[in-house]
């Protein structure tokens, strides 16, 4: 059942004591915090107070060079598998929600007719004790009265009957859909599980992809320096002989105008 009142400020409120306080922001965390409450609700809104969060943040710098060296930090990794987990877990409680809901309808419906048959069998008593008394008071018609007493009597075993068929069904109902209901719980799980196992392959690939493509830019980058190296040298070289052959020329003037 659906925790009532439960707000987008109480989960936004419970989200922000978390960050403060250093905590990671969850469904599961922010859920502990309330003390109850659908993941359902509590992701909906969570999800919306994440995207308020990402609007207010700042914008961030520029990226430096020596960026492209360091490695992502395994806590947004973790961060994602988390997203993730969350979507799947409200998507799960979104199919799973109806199925309570009606389970609930059909528990409420054999309460219903229990207390029916309950409050029949009650008013007959009372009846049977009013006739009762009445005989005993020396009515003339008591035969009359108890043929038709008996008469009640009979019309109301056979409506307790029909209640009582009434509340085998609905709890034959019952039975039924609370075993599909436990069914589709069970393989909703096991698809859960699936696909967790499928995203943390999938992200472990985009690690070893992320890091191959780190050394493979690593590479180019000594590769560049190495060739940047090269030219600085052969520049050097270039400007010391440019040097040499002006200190030539300077010393070739004086020697032409003595002659």
């Amino acid at each position: 059942m659906l925790k009532a009142g439960l707000t987008y400020e109480d989960v936004a409120a419970a989200a922000t004591i978390l960050c403060e306080i250093g905590q990671d922001v969850s469904v599961n965390s922010v859920r502990r915090h309330l003390g109850s409450g659908s993941r359902f609700i509590i992701g909906r809104h969570l999800a919306r107070w994440r995207g308020e969060q990402t609007i207010q943040a700042p914008e961030s710098g520029p990226i430096e060079s020596d960026a492209i060296d360091t490695p992502p930090p395994r806590s947004s990794l973790a961060h994602a598998l988390e997203s993730l987990s969350t979507a799947l877990q409200i998507s799960t409680e979104a199919q799973i929600l109806p199925l309570q809901e009606k389970a609930q309808s059909l528990s409420d419906e054999v309460a219903a007719l229990r207390d029916a048959m309950l409050s029949r069998e009650t008013a007959t008593a009372e009846r049977v004790h009013e006739v009762a008394s009445k005989a005993r008071s020396g009515n003339k018609n008591l035969a009359a009265k108890v043929e038709q007493i008996n008469g009640r009597l009979d019309a109301s075993e056979r409506a307790l009957g029909e209640l009582q068929r009434g509340l085998d069904d609905a709890t034959k109902r019952w039975k039924t859909e609370s075993e599909w209901l436990g069914a589709k719980i069970e393989e909703v799980s096991r698809e859960h599980s699936s696909l967790m196992h499928d995203l943390l392959g999938k992200l472990q690939g985009l690690s070893e992809a992320h890091s191959t493509l780190l050394a493979a830019l690593r590479d180019q980058q000594l590769s560049a320096q190495s060739q940047i190296a090269g030219l600085e040298e052969r520049l050097l070289a270039a400007t010391d002989g440019l040097n040499e052959l002006f200190s030539r020329q300077d010393g070739d003037k004086p020697k032409k105008k003595k002659e």
